[in-house]
């Protein structure tokens, strides 16, 4: 971590940090379709962690008043030939004695429940956008503002707030887009050896076009809720979680490493998932299960990973994930996923 600081009688103290997570691996995918048969050298699917270079500057303005601006850059773009490196958090922050104010690109109160539900997080095995984000719940809201509490006995409290708009047209004026307008609560406790994260997502209805294929015109108002719950015991970390409600809508995607098909919104969902983490020493084992109903299809998602430390902020991994769409190998195309999908990755993360 680099950091700069100054101080003086005319000004408040200040400082400028840059961290970050470098995190590639080699990667194979396999499954019973030729459409998911690749291999490459990756940073794009998440071996362990995510990639991100993170500059913070802080200000003290006296009187338990901080200011923060933190910009987080996403450097896999630029090994995946192309695409935006700004699709991390930038925000704008005021903390004190009343908590913590954010605005801008934050990150969602359903981030956190699933972070203490995962022990693999969002990397690969974890399952995390096959059960989670694009289902039910997203990673981060664009335009949105977050409060957070102060710790009180372990207990904090979030509410985040999106206003989206709701335009006759996809994109309105001033660059503000025909998205939906988002309401997330909230409530965590983390204390000794327990953590327990709940977090509630309230998605407006919209009488206007938002995604032409997953949210079409009058797509009625729905809500998501989400807990994570995860407990030491030792050198053993045992994870659960648990969510249900309704999609809030997805179009197709191939920009990952096997295509995903089309969500739409308003339809039932709920999923369930376990995992434990093991440390020995410089070793730590990771394993976990996740499944998740989405209509009539039924995701599952089995992941493992092995880790070796080479120092604090480095080390070596295997990872493996299983992912069973619930639709026969047959059904797959460039579009839409099929078959059991086989991930196996081999990879370095340097942390700075």
């Amino acid at each position: 971590m680099a950091t700069l600081a100054a101080t003086g009688t005319a000004f408040a103290q200040s400082s400028v940090s840059i961290t970050g997570t470098a995190d590639i691996a080699y990667m194979n995918v396999g499954g019973g379709s030729s459409v998911v048969k690749n291999q490459t050298l990756n940073s794009s699917y998440n071996g362990s962690s995510t990639s991100a270079i993170n500059f913070v500057s802080s200000e003290d303005l006296g009187g338990g008043l901080r200011a923060t601006a933190r910009v987080e850059l996403d450097p896999r773009a630029i090994l995946v030939d192309g695409g935006s490196i700004a699709t991390h958090q930038t925000f704008v922050e005021l903390s004190g004695g009343f908590g913590a104010v954010k605005l801008g690109r934050v990150n969602t109160p359903s981030l956190d429940a699933f972070g203490a539900a995962s022990p693999l997080g969002t990397a690969v095995g974890g399952g995390y956008g096959l059960t989670n984000a694009g289902v039910g719940m997203a990673t981060r809201h664009a335009r949105s503002v977050r409060y957070d509490t102060k710790a009180m006995n372990g207990f904090t409290a979030a509410v985040q707030y999106a206003p989206g708009a709701d335009n006759t047209t996809a994109d309105s004026f001033a660059g503000i887009p025909n998205q939906r307008q988002v309401t997330e609560v909230g409530l965590r406790y983390a204390k000794g050896p327990l953590t327990v994260a709940f977090a509630n997502i309230s998605s407006d209805g919209t009488t206007n076009l938002v995604t032409a294929t997953v949210v079409p015109v009058n797509t009625a108002k729905s809500s998501f809720q989400t807990i994570g719950v995860n407990y030491a015991i030792g050198s053993t970390t045992l994870f659960a979680g648990w969510n249900k409600g309704d999609t809030i809508g997805a179009a197709a995607s191939a920009a990952g490493l096997f295509p995903l098909g089309a969500i739409n919104a308003n339809q039932a969902t709920d999923g369930t998932r376990f995992g434990l983490r093991h440390v020995m020493g410089v070793i730590t084992l990771n394993g976990s299960y996740a499944k998740q109903d989405i209509g009539a299809i039924t995701r599952k998602v089995t992941g493992l990973r092995a880790e070796y430390a080479l120092s604090k902020r480095s080390a070596v991994y295997a990872a493996y994930e299983n992912f069973d769409t619930g639709r026969a190998a047959s059904a797959a195309t460039n579009a839409l996923e099929g078959g059991k999908i086989n991930t196996t990755a081999i990879g370095v993360r340097h942390t700075f």
